[in-house]
């Protein structure tokens, strides 16, 4: 394995999508972006129009309706947007790179297998926390958070410094407020925790980055293998992959603040002027955001697993 470095990371991710582009586009934009936005105006409608609608507010019957076609919609999507993802990761790293059919095929079906473990780890964790304990539900709550870490690992710099300016601003707000509320521990050990929590998932996320990559590239379906094989790959730089999430967690920081300022603007007046953003509105929001975080969300981890190079499993958990 070679050893990692930020710049071969960034200059693996960045050349990621040549030579196959359109395929990566069908895939990623195609499939994972336009699919799920008109399956979802064509079965629960504008989203917004609907929160906003009396109507639909007053009526319980309606309000669970639409709740039921949420529900099913966000499941489908997840599926098509993880096997977008799956997809891509197959066209650029699989023995039959560019073959979108083959590529397709393979992330809709590891999409299938990644969803089901998320539901069916969801229903038991619910199960036994509503039975017993919510205690006893939490190493299913971890494993559904290390599916989520799987798919999206440079997403957690962005979390652990979310979490971080909170730990700061929560516990200067705390500080200041203790004498009239007679104290802050209850509150400053929460936001502790909620810093201790960031970070300790942005280790995994460092460590567990290179499995979905290393699961297109060996044509596997289930996660658990290839999780073995990117703990043992990113061993020796675990650090300096967690330190390059917390660049991209910064920059996204920046672009995040940028852009709910524009859209939260744009969004307040229309709505004080009495409208409701209309199909070509949220079109034109979620291209904005989805497009290049979905090329961002597969490149980044592309770009480590192909930087470290081949997985020894000899050395797993070494």
């Amino acid at each position: 394995m070679n050893r990692f470095s930020i710049g071969q990371a960034w200059s693996q991710a960045t050349g990621f999508f040549s030579g196959h582009a359109a395929n990566h586009a069908i895939a990623l934009i195609g499939v994972g972006i336009v699919i799920p936005l008109a399956l979802q105006w064509i079965i629960v409608g504008n989203p917004m129009a609907n929160a906003l609608n009396p109507a639909m507010m007053a009526d319980p019957s309606m309000m669970a309706g639409m709740g039921m076609g949420i529900l099913f919609m966000s499941l489908l999507s997840y599926v098509l947007q993880f096997g977008s993802y799956f997809a891509s990761w197959r066209l650029g790293l699989g023995s039959s790179a560019g073959d979108l059919t083959g590529g397709l095929r393979f992330g809709m079906i590891a999409a299938l297998v990644l969803v089901g473990i998320l539901l069916a780890t969801l229903i038991v964790a619910g199960l036994l926390a509503y039975a017993i304990s919510p205690w006893v539900a939490f190493p299913f709550i971890l494993l559904l958070l290390l599916c989520f870490v799987i798919m999206y690992p440079a997403l957690f710099g962005f979390l652990a410094i979310l979490f971080l300016l909170i730990g700061v601003f929560g516990s200067y707000a705390l500080s200041s407020m203790a004498p009239m509320m007679g104290g802050g521990a209850g509150g400053g050990i929460g936001i502790l925790m909620m810093v201790l929590v960031g970070l300790l998932m942005l280790w995994l996320a460092a460590r567990l980055c290179c499995t979905a990559p290393s699961m297109a590239d060996r044509d596997e379906y289930l996660p658990f293998e290839a999780m073995k094989r990117s703990w043992a790959m990113t061993s020796e730089g675990q650090w300096r992959i967690a330190g390059y999430f917390l660049l991209i967690g910064a920059v996204i920081l920046v672009v995040a603040v940028i852009l709910a300022l524009i859209v939260g603007s744009a969004f307040q007046s229309m709505v004080m002027g009495g409208g409701v953003p209309g199909f070509g509105t949220v079109i034109l929001m979620t291209v904005l955001i989805s497009i290049p975080m979905a090329y961002f969300t597969v490149a980044i981890p592309a770009g480590i697993y192909r930087s470290l190079g081949q997985a020894d499993v000899s050395q797993v958990f070494t």
